[in-house]
């Protein structure tokens, strides 16, 4: 398991979940420059063997039917994991003081800085 460190440049991820294929997206939070989109096939095998060797970072992923497994398998491999309620998430980007987060990847690494961001299930993690 990989362990987190202060000193490195984390990195944030985004996934759109879909039934067949879902879509990463990654960046680095220091730059804020998105660094990978992938498609990855929606299932279990596949996105611990995507997951198991990268670097720990934070991943942000939607409420949903894949939300359950999809968090235990990236917590399991390393990464911090929040699972985000997508009905309260327009009440974060359309907050003025939260008004450039227009995505899971810009509320993920949002996060690390605030306490106020929903947490809708039992194996989410905040992110510190």
């Amino acid at each position: 398991m990989t362990q987190f460190s202060k000193t490195e440049n984390q990195l944030t991820a985004g996934f759109d979940l879909g039934d067949n294929y879902s879509y990463l997206y990654v960046i680095d939070t220091a730059t804020g420059e998105m660094i990978e989109e992938t498609r990855l096939p929606t299932n279990p095998e596949k996105f611990e063997r995507y997951f198991a060797d990268r670097e720990a970072m934070h991943v942000a992923v939607e409420t949903g039917k894949h939300s359950p497994w999809v968090s235990r398998v990236l917590a399991g491999c390393g990464h911090k994991v929040l699972v985000a309620n997508a009905r309260k998430l327009s009440f974060i980007y359309r907050n003025e003081r939260n008004s450039s987060c227009r995505s899971y990847v810009s509320c993920s690494s949002r996060e690390k800085r605030s306490t106020t961001f929903p947490r809708t299930s039992p194996v989410s993690t905040v992110l510190a």
